[in-house]
């Protein structure tokens, strides 16, 4: 008999766990023979920094000597990539996320940056992507793109929260991407990310 496997769920910039309730549901409907235990791991981007959002999330790797599959949303995919090189983590699956960082216009800055300060974290020269994109990535991953969507404030092609382009621009050398016609949001409903983590989890 093969050994479950976790699933751990990693949500985007202030949001929650909640928006992987649809995903959740069909995992708990059609994949229960295959999951030990699902996992949500929350954070709080107004308090915490990005290398202590990461070192918590590796720290939750940790309890745990389950094979798992890491899923990011968002800036939650980014996160996933940072921990991809646990041991535990056997595949990672990125949901809409900024894989180049995001870029705010420099007339912007100091008030975003100031508001929010982890969004220079992921700025497209910070440290944190260009460590991300230095990384030398082994193991498989799927990256969503969304690509349906507007912002009156994103001038390029965007899925209505972040661009095409920062989503598709870098892609980890071992990166599958799949484009989805749905916007940000929707991706947590759509079929096509449900697939792909079942796949995931159930291919030995």
């Amino acid at each position: 008999m093969r050994r479950k496997r976790n699933v751990m769920m990693i949500h985007g910039a202030w949001s929650s766990s909640q928006g992987f309730n649809h995903i959740s549901k069909m995992i708990d409907m059609y994949l229960e023979s295959y999951i030990r235990y699902t996992i949500f791991f929350d954070y709080n981007p107004s308090f915490d920094s990005l290398e202590k959002i990461v070192a918590k999330a590796r720290k939750r790797l940790d309890e745990d000597d389950a094979e798992t599959l890491v899923v990011g949303h968002s800036l939650g995919g980014l996160i996933a990539l940072a921990i991809s090189d646990h041991p535990a983590c056997y595949r990672t699956i990125t949901l809409a996320s900024p894989l180049s960082g995001i870029k705010i216009e420099k007339m912007f800055q100091p008030f975003i940056y100031a508001r929010a300060p982890i969004l220079g974290e992921i700025a497209p020269l910070s440290n944190f992507i260009k460590n991300i994109q230095n990384k030398h990535y082994e193991k498989p991953i799927d990256c969503l793109v969304t690509t349906k969507g507007f912002s009156p404030v994103i001038l390029e092609k965007s899925d209505g929260v972040i661009s095409l382009e920062t989503q598709e621009k870098w892609m980890p050398q071992s990166a599958v991407a799949t484009y989805v016609g749905c916007n940000h949001y929707e991706i947590l409903q759509s079929d096509q990310a449900f697939n792909t983590i079942k796949k995931a989890l159930i291919n030995q």
